[in-house]
């Protein structure tokens, strides 16, 4: 029988391929979790197995998410996640966390998920982690956001692999070590995660982890770009700027980051506005340049001071034409888009 997919927030549920992302809530008279072993991220587990939670209201409440009748879904999600149906369990969780077809609640939320966490659904243990990590109706706890990634890690969870792997990195709730966080975003990107082939990918450009090696950074980066990873194309347009384990070439550069900064990706709106300023593998045009340092200044971006003092900069050498020139081109890519506002660009 092959199962609808749903999805709610960031919570996606594939039930055809033996997978489930489930949400957590509602905990009526649910009784306390047993304690688990914490497996290391070497071991494996035997796959937590969804198949016997199916029953024809499991699958009309899935149907109800499906038709964002999340009312319907949230009413026959109660009494299954009651009786222990981890997949009702972690998505009624996750409901409870959006607030669709019951009010917003992360007391609620955890609870839930940690229920079907808690019987080994790798889908919660990655999403319990996440809680941890964010400290979501909780305080926020690395250590146990760690143990958690490392459990649903262990069931070969792509998700949770790459986020125990960048823990490692990052030495949070765990003591840092490149070596580990290799093995899993190797074990990740082998399943095709996108985001974990950029971050082998990446950790092979530095020689993170591993010695340093060109040609599996562009193996790995090139894996991942070619599911549309921003950051993947951002890195081969570096690559391609910078002649690394490539021929030097600036235009292909200029490819590359186009292809992320139409992403949105702030990073590559900011080198390609470099190049524009510059002339180098595109035609030199400071207007081009500062409408592109203008979108690459986003609130959240950590780079934002620095694009805002080159663009500062700038600005000092542009008629006020320019400028003025500039605000439009910058308005015209966020409607349009940056290749298609440049396209469309008046030219002399």
């Amino acid at each position: 029988m092959k199962f609808p997919t749903a999805a709610i927030g960031l919570v996606l549920i594939t039930f055809g391929t033996g997978c489930a992302w489930i949400p957590n809530h509602h905990n009526t008279q649910a009784a306390a979790p047993p304690q688990q072993q914490v497996a290391t991220p070497q071991e494996k587990t035997k796959a937590f197995d969804i198949k016997g939670l199916y029953s024809a209201d499991l699958v009309e409440a899935l149907r109800a998410v499906d038709r964002h009748d999340y009312d319907a879904a949230s009413t026959d999600f109660k009494p299954l996640a009651a009786e222990g149906n981890a997949i009702a369990q972690v998505m009624l969780g996750e409901m409870y966390h959006e607030g669709k077809g019951v009010q917003q609640d992360d007391a609620q939320a955890f609870a839930w998920i940690k229920n079907a966490a808690t019987q080994g659904l790798p889908e919660a243990q990655r999403k319990l982690a996440m809680i941890y990590s964010l400290g979501q109706g909780v305080s926020p706890d690395d250590k146990l956001a760690a143990n958690w990634y490392r459990k649903a890690a262990a069931q070969g969870d792509a998700d949770a692999q790459r986020e125990l792997g960048t823990m490692y990195v990052d030495g949070r709730g765990v003591s840092r070590n490149d070596a580990q966080a290799i093995a899993l975003y190797r074990s990740a990107a082998g399943q095709g995660d996108a985001a974990a082939q950029f971050d082998l990918g990446a950790m092979y450009q530095k020689g993170q982890g591993v010695p340093q090696d060109n040609a599996q950074a562009l193996l790995w980066l090139h894996k991942s770009e070619a599911q549309g990873y921003a950051a993947a194309q951002f890195n081969l347009g570096l690559m391609y700027q910078g002649g690394q384990g490539v021929t030097q070439d600036d235009a292909q550069a200029a490819a590359w980051y186009l292809k992320a900064a139409t992403q949105d990706d702030a990073p590559a709106r900011f080198a390609l506005g470099q190049l524009y300023e510059s002339g180098h593998g595109v035609p030199h045009d400071v207007v081009a340049a500062c409408a592109l340092f203008d979108l690459a200044i986003a609130p959240d971006s950590p780079i934002k001071n620095n694009v805002a003092s080159e663009r500062d900069a700038l600005v000092k050498t542009m008629t006020p034409k320019q400028v003025d020139d500039a605000q439009t081109l910058a308005t015209q890519m966020q409607a349009l888009g940056i290749a298609e506002a440049m396209d469309v660009r008046p030219r002399k």
